[in-house]
């Protein structure tokens, strides 16, 4: 997916807007489980925390909150190395294939 746009002034604004149209995407095609990564500690932590954010991107950060809270599942994963990405990443697969089949059994 891509889009066009003004230039962004930081890399925290590229990862929230990039983010907020994914969610966007998955939200219009009936998505109801999500797995939102980045590697931008930053907005992760932004993204997963409960408290109001008062950065300059607050609003684009509730705007992605809104969006994700009528899901049933949503997991916010921080990239940090390759090799512990991978390894976090099966382990999230293997547990969301396992709800899935469970759910449908």
């Amino acid at each position: 997916m891509s889009a066009g746009g003004p230039p962004m002034c930081s890399r925290e604004e590229a990862e929230l807007l990039s983010c907020r149209k994914a969610v966007e995407f998955a939200t219009d095609a009936g998505f109801s489980k999500l797995v939102i990564e980045g590697d931008n500690s930053n907005v992760m932590k932004a993204l997963s925390s409960f408290l109001a954010d008062q950065s300059l991107l607050g609003n684009v950060v509730d705007d992605v909150r809104h969006l994700v809270f009528g899901m049933h599942w949503i997991y916010v994963l921080l990239n940090r190395s390759q090799k512990k990405r991978k390894e976090k990443k099966n382990r999230m697969v293997h547990r969301l294939e396992s709800s899935l089949y469970q759910t449908y059994l």
